[in-house]
């Protein structure tokens, strides 16, 4: 008597497990395939990464704040990431 409402639970979840575990897939297949970054070429990557963060914040006239300290970055990312205060 009580399984039927178990096999009832398992049927509507089923698609939601098999598409997660898709999308984990997708996300390693993504990872496996992505170059890998030589010492080298980190310069020119964070200078590219640099130069298109600076266009943005030009078209959209927005002045970029101060370097935060390595105290206050790691307490705006715990709040980014955690919604708490640390």
């Amino acid at each position: 008597m009580g399984t039927g409402r178990l096999e009832e639970t398992g049927k509507l979840f089923r698609p939601a497990v098999i598409m997660s575990r898709c999308f984990l897939l997708w996300s390693l297949a993504l990872l496996v395939r992505a170059p890998a970054v030589r010492a080298d070429d980190i310069d020119d990557l964070a200078g590219r990464v640099d130069r298109l963060i600076e266009q943005r914040l030009l078209a959209e006239t927005v002045t970029a704040a101060p370097v935060a300290g390595d105290a206050e970055f790691l307490r705006r990312v715990y709040l980014d990431l955690g919604g708490r205060i640390p």
